[in-house]
């Protein structure tokens, strides 16, 4: 991963706890877990897209955004489910 997909990834990793903060986090510690474990999502669906290149098309320059928010919801929904 370079520098130039760590910067979209992050933002996108936090656009996503931003909506885990809207419907279902309450207080920062879980707003802070939500937004690691987007971002543990978002570089485990970076790195699946990449192993797998499935989505071409739906890459955004070399960041596979589908797979990225598809690993940040899902790891959210684990976050949401463990009650950390």
């Amino acid at each position: 991963m370079s520098w130039v997909d760590a910067l979209p990834l992050l933002v996108l990793a936090t656009f996503c706890a931003g909506f885990y903060a809207l419907f279902g986090a309450r207080g920062y510690r879980r707003l802070f877990i939500g937004w690691l474990a987007s971002l543990a999502g978002a570089i485990l669906g970076y790195a699946l897209g990449h192993a797998i290149g499935l989505s071409r098309p739906l890459w955004l320059g070399s960041l596979p955004w589908l797979e990225a928010i598809l690993g940040a919801i899902l790891l959210q929904v684990v976050a949401l489910r463990l009650r950390v």
